[in-house]
């Protein structure tokens, strides 16, 4: 993303895990789900809106489906409220979630 980006734009990244430094991406360690994070992580988005928000978000897997996939997607829908939030109007929301039944 930062080849593509170039200068035109700025990275942004959060994670519950320490990440090595990317030149060009602003990291964000935390948990996406704490509020705190969630308002440092708007502060530095500031007044701009963004032109596309991509999460990978995973829970940690218990290996039972009716308890994994309700987590997943509990992560997919925060993203995606944050989108309402932050995303520029026509602009794009890429997540990954966890397929269940519905989905094959």
């Amino acid at each position: 993303m930062v080849t593509q980006i170039g200068g035109k734009g700025r990275i942004i990244a959060c994670d519950l895990l320490p990440m090595d430094p990317i030149v060009g991406v602003d990291f964000l360690q935390g948990d996406f789900r704490d509020e705190l994070v969630m308002k440092a992580l708007l502060e530095r988005v500031g007044d701009s809106k963004v032109q596309v928000v991509m999460s990978d978000m995973a829970p940690n897997m218990s290996g039972t489906p009716a308890v994994d996939i309700p987590r997943a997607m509990y992560l997919v829908e925060l993203a995606l409220e944050m989108c309402r939030d932050v995303l520029a109007p026509g602009r794009k929301f890429c997540s990954e979630g966890v397929p269940g039944r519905r989905f094959r």
